[in-house]
């Protein structure tokens, strides 16, 4: 049987599984997520539970790493920082750009190896432009959904 913890990347996000191991987590506490591309920090939003009905042979498919640190905290809270100036400057450039769609929400990674820029469009959208501009920017990755 697996221990398994629900978390959310953000406050409004749907809640997420992960393997908890013999880590003591209490609600609301941070942990760190390694995902396929990258690394999230994450808030524990349901207690630990044993996992008894799953497929065979299946596990959950992400686990927890360990624990936020300060050093963890201090990190989320630039990259939350920096979230809202990317924002800022996404929205400006698809203006200057004159690209018809509204940015959303802008979100670093926690290991900062890419920015996720959220947008709605009512059709679609040629955002390379966007694209190239915010990654001088920022200095990395950038990807728009």
């Amino acid at each position: 049987m697996t221990r398994v913890v629900g978390v959310r990347w953000r406050e409004h996000d749907p809640v997420s599984y992960a393997a908890a191991g013999d880590i003591t987590l209490p609600l609301r506490r941070y942990v760190l997520v390694p995902l396929d591309k990258s690394q999230e920090l994450a808030q524990v939003c349901r207690e630990a539970k044993e996992l008894v009905a799953c497929q065979p042979d299946e596990e959950p498919a992400m686990r927890v790493v360990h624990r936020a640190t300060a050093g963890d905290l201090g990190r989320l809270q630039q990259n939350r920082e920096s979230e809202q100036d990317t924002f800022k400057i996404a929205r400006t450039k698809a203006c200057e750009l004159n690209i018809p769609m509204k940015i959303v929400d802008a979100h670093y990674t926690f290991d900062r190896s890419r920015m996720v820029v959220t947008f709605g469009a009512e059709g679609r959208v040629d955002f390379r432009t966007l694209i190239h501009a915010l990654s001088q920017v920022t200095g990395g990755r950038v990807e728009l959904r």
